[in-house]
């Protein structure tokens, strides 16, 4: 992001970079047949699970859906990262979860 500043740290220009605070996308992606789901510095409600029955896996992030095909799902990761997550798994899974966060 271009600011105007005085001069301290800038171009002649008078253009400066400022820098921004660290930001995390909150994420659902297959990675390889992983699927790694990734919540956000903040309280986060994560919920992982199937309909179709079981075709589908649907991974919901703070109300924001993904959908991925099962079978090409090996294993799935939950990264709640920092805040006071909530984070649900359904019971009708077949593949193995790992959960966590703050």
């Amino acid at each position: 992001m271009l600011r105007h500043h005085s001069n301290r740290g800038c171009r002649v220009t008078g253009e400066c970079l400022e820098s921004l605070e660290q930001r995390r996308l909150l994420s659902a992606a297959l990675v390889g047949d992983v699927l790694l789901v990734q919540g956000g510095r903040r309280s986060d409600l994560i919920s992982i699970n199937t309909r179709d029955g079981g075709v589908t896996i649907r991974a919901t992030i703070n109300g924001a859906r993904s959908y991925f095909t099962a079978a090409q799902v090996r294993q799935i990761d939950v990264i709640g990262y920092r805040g006071n997550d909530r984070i649900e798994i359904a019971e009708s899974l077949s593949q193995p979860v790992m959960a966590e966060g703050d």
